[in-house]
């Protein structure tokens, strides 16, 4: 029988670097240009690289919540989407701190007890009260 840490391994796994019904994230962006990931298909859309910024700065918003560290969720928020372009390097420093972020979730989820993975820190419980869904630009 999976343990609750077993389920979110594998989820961790499967949504970052394997594929499954869908591509991982990885998958999706290996061997794109800068040029590639800024395309954006509309105006009112994000690009590849918006969102791998994205998820990179929430990643890290939440392992700082998890180990004690309170995130300020409005800097964070005010700086999100922000228009990208830039070199195949800085593409891929932006991928790298993406992959970075995604292995310490990892290493640290690994590290946690069964009963560590059924407490919200209180941080963390306090941005899931005060954050709220923003409408689609």
């Amino acid at each position: 029988m999976a343990t609750v840490k077993d389920l979110v391994l594998s989820h961790l796994e499967y949504t970052f670097e394997k594929e499954a019904w869908q591509p991982s994230l990885t998958i999706a962006i290996d061997g794109l240009t800068a040029a590639q990931a800024a395309w954006k298909p509309a105006p009112q859309h994000h690009s590849t690289w918006q969102i791998v910024r994205h998820v990179t700065r929430w990643k890290r918003a939440s392992l700082d919540d998890w180990h004690g560290k309170k995130s300020d969720y409005a800097a964070i928020d005010r700086g999100d989407w922000q228009a990208v372009s830039g070199s195949d390097a800085a593409w891929q420093q932006d991928v790298q701190a993406l992959r970075e972020i995604s292995q310490q979730i990892m290493t640290w989820t690994q590290g946690l007890t069964e009963a560590e993975m059924s407490t919200v820190s209180a941080p963390y419980q306090l941005a899931r009260r005060t954050c709220r869904p923003r409408a689609n630009p």
